[in-house]
């Protein structure tokens, strides 16, 4: 019996594609403003301080979506070979709820704690 049976693939399947064009989204608008394609960095010292640490900030924000994106694609090859759903720890199935919450789970709670 496959993990999916117990979730509605078609939806899940939606939810990580979407998931992941969001990422892809917020991924690209990061990466547009720390290449600054806007407009270069301030001529004035200090806002150019205040400019080069807020890319220390988008840059940790990309970092995060960037895992993010690897858990998701993770996701999606795990629904695709059947095994979505299943605890990477335990091997028993994860707990529909978990999976609406965290739809890239790979553990059930008891094997997360």
């Amino acid at each position: 019996m496959s993990a999916t049976t117990h979730v509605d693939q078609p939806h899940i399947r939606q939810r990580l594609e979407a998931l992941r064009g969001e990422l892809l989204q917020r991924e690209r608008r990061v990466h547009h403003h720390l290449t600054r394609q806007d407009q270069a960095l301030s001529a004035d010292y200090a806002e150019q301080a205040v400019e080069v640490q807020n890319d220390a900030t988008l840059y940790a924000i990309g970092s995060a979506a960037r895992a993010e994106l690897a858990e998701i694609d993770a996701a999606l090859r795990r629904v695709d070979s059947g095994k979505y759903g299943l605890c990477r720890d335990c091997g028993k199935p994860i707990a529909p709820l978990r999976l609406a919450t965290l739809p890239q789970a790979v553990r059930c709670s008891e094997c997360a704690r």
